[in-house]
C-alpha cells in the first residue's frame, strides 16, 4: 500500500462529506488545513535573487510566474495572488525571505528560491510553517512550469465548500508537491 494512501483516503472522505451538502469539512490533516474564505485570494510566494548572475533574469522569471497565474485565472473561484521576496544568494537573505513568507498567514506554497544553495536554508523554515516549496527557479521557462505545477496541484487537493470556502490540507499538499520535503516535517 502506498505510504500516502491514508492521506488520500481522508481527502476522498472529506470531499465526499463536503459534497453531501449538510456536512461541513473537518480537517484531519496532521499539519492542519488552510481555510480560504469566499472572496479571499490563494496566495503563492516566491523567493527570487535579484543580484549577481540573476540580476538580468529575475524580472523575466517574475513576469513568467505572473503570466502562469494570469493563464490559470483562479482556483475554485478564488483569485491567485503572488507575494515576492528578494534575496542575494546568501544564507542570510534566504533566511530573511523564508521567515517573511512563513509569517504570511494565507500563504499556500512557495516557488524558489532562485539560488540552489538557499534552498537548504529556506526549506526547513517554510516546511515547519506548513508551507510547501518547489525549487529552485533557475530561469524564466522553469518559473512558468513550476507555477503551473503548483497551481495544478493546489487545485487538485483543494476541498471546495458550498459557500465558496476552500480548504487546503497542508500535509497532503506538501506530500504532493515535494514528498522529500514532506519527510522533513517534525510537528
Amino acid at each position: 500500500m502506498p505510504r500516502y494512501a491514508p492521506l488520500a483516503s481522508r481527502l476522498i472522505l472529506g470531499l465526499f462529506l463536503a459534497s453531501c451538502g449538510g456536512a461541513t469539512y473537518k480537517c484531519t490533516d496532521r499539519m492542519g488545513c488552510l481555510e480560504i474564505s469566499p472572496g479571499r485570494s490563494i496566495v503563492i510566494g516566491v523567493i527570487l535573487a535579484n543580484t549577481g548572475k540573476y540580476a538580468l533574469t529575475w524580472t523575466d522569471i517574475l513576469e513568467n510566474m505572473e503570466q502562469a497565474i494570469a493563464d490559470k485565472g483562479d482556483i475554485s473561484g478564488h483569485p491567485i495572488e503572488l507575494v515576492q521576496q528578494t534575496s542575494d544568494c546568501t544564507p542570510e537573505s534566504a533566511q530573511i525571505a523564508a521567515l517573511e513568507l512563513a509569517n504570511h498567514s494565507d500563504l499556500v506554497a512557495v516557488i524558489g528560491p532562485t539560488c540552489p544553495a538557499e534552498t537548504e536554508i529556506a526549506a526547513p523554515i517554510l516546511i515547519d510553517a506548513g508551507i510547501a516549496m518547489l525549487s529552485p527557479v533557475p530561469d524564466p521557462k522553469s518559473a512558468y512550469a513550476l507555477t503551473v505545477q503548483a497551481l495544478s496541484e493546489i487545485e487538485q487537493i483543494a476541498i471546495p465548500q458550498p459557500d465558496q470556502t476552500i480548504y487546503i490540507p497542508r500535509q497532503v499538499l506538501l506530500a504532493t508537491i515535494n514528498p522529500v520535503e514532506s519527510a522533513m516535517y517534525h510537528p
